[in-house]
């Protein structure tokens, strides 16, 4: 006999979504545990052309970096979007 819990308000039966804001923050925090590995094989595999492309960022204007952080934020909050709203 396979035990059965209730699920209240706000949680689902794969426990992806319990809390308002519990899966947001598991989201974020993925999102983050990712970039760092991804950015860490980057530097490992590539190291000149990562100090390259860090002192090309350190020559850009302070409102060149504000627009493309900008723009990269949005990008990765429509993309953990769709990658939630894909798998849910």
């Amino acid at each position: 006999m396979i035990p059965t819990a209730r699920y209240g308000q706000g949680q689902t039966r794969n426990n992806r979504a319990i809390g308002a804001g519990e899966g947001a923050i598991k989201d974020v925090v993925f999102a983050i545990g990712l970039l760092l590995a991804f950015e860490g094989l980057l530097f490992a595999a590539f190291p000149s052309v990562m100090r390259r492309a860090m002192e090309e960022a350190a020559q850009m204007s302070e409102q060149v970096m504000r627009l493309v952080g900008v723009g990269s934020a949005i990008l990765g909050i429509a993309l953990l979007w769709a990658v939630r709203m894909w798998l849910a």
